[in-house]
């Protein structure tokens, strides 16, 4: 594989990760339905703090930032390295690496 083959690959999946930013950006969980069970209303006041603060206001959002920013830096990778030869594959796996940052942490 070339240089150039690869970087036509990393251009087309960080297209595909800006897409699916765009798309978790329109995940919203709405109010979930309850009995008269007493259990379920002890415990609908968690679920909802849970269900929007951590669902809706920072889990979806969150992702939807870290999904369409490698989706960036991966095409402004591609961009800067297009005319570079073969030499030059350690350059781009570094740049991306310094451009996304430390996974998992």
């Amino acid at each position: 594989m070339t240089l150039q083959a690869d970087l036509d690959q990393l251009r087309s999946v960080g297209g595909y990760l800006q897409g699916l930013g765009a798309e978790v950006t329109a995940l919203k969980f709405g109010p979930m339905m309850t009995g008269t069970d007493s259990a379920a209303l002890k415990t609908f006041g968690a679920m909802s703090h849970i269900q929007y603060d951590v669902l809706n206001t920072t889990l979806i959002p969150s992702c939807s930032e870290r999904l369409s920013e490698t989706g960036d830096v991966m095409i402004n990778v591609a961009d800067k390295f297009k005319n570079a030869d073969d030499s030059k594959i350690l350059d781009v796996a570094s740049t991306f690496s310094k451009a996304t940052g430390t996974w998992g942490e």
